[in-house]
């Protein structure tokens, strides 16, 4: 597969869990509303989303890794090892750290890159990092907010992937690189 094939499959991947976080976030306000949504729903859209954006996460690693470096390839790894903690319900404050942690890493090598990405990138750290505080200081309806700017910057993600195009920056053919007489 190539790597814009690759990308474009990403992007696709990280708009639908982007999709399903509102979906998510419109739960959570629902329920706040109208009490009642059994629990299953709202564990089903959560994994839903966090299962799709492992696939984005590592489509954008093999993708976009020759372009941002050890640094973005640190990141995404950190990001989807704390995401599968979280999932797994496995030291989750551990899981949220080294997920934020892995976002701003891939965000500033995406950022130094110079990727369309990146601005996608900054909006789910943004989402995600207001989630994760909220989450701990009980605001339900904070929460749903945080859900809700994750997604657009998720959605945000994937459309800046299907449209990245990045160019190689260094000649890939050594009679490029002769001098010319």
């Amino acid at each position: 597969m190539s790597k814009e094939r690759l990308l474009r499959s990403s992007g696709l991947a990280a708009i639908a869990s982007g999709v399903v976080l509102l979906l998510l976030a419109l739960t959570l306000v629902a329920d706040r509303l109208v009490p009642g949504i059994p629990d299953p729903v709202f564990i089903t859209l959560r994994l839903g989303a966090n299962i799709l954006v492992v696939f984005a996460l590592m489509g954008l690693y093999f993708a976009l890794s020759p372009w941002t470096g050890r640094l973005g390839q640190v990141g995404i790894v950190l990001a989807v090892v704390g995401l599968l903690l979280f999932m797994a319900n496995f030291f989750p404050v551990v899981g949220w750290v080294l997920f934020l942690l892995g976002l701003v890493l891939f965000a500033v090598a995406s950022t130094r890159a110079g990727l369309r990405t990146s601005p996608g990138l900054w909006l789910w750290l943004i989402g995600s990092g207001f989630t994760f505080i909220t989450l701990f200081l009980g605001w339900p309806v904070l929460v749903a907010l945080g859900v809700l700017i994750s997604g657009c910057g998720q959605v945000w993600l994937g459309c800046s992937a299907r449209c990245e195009r990045p160019a190689l920056r260094s000649v890939s053919s050594p009679e490029a690189t002769a001098p010319a007489r």
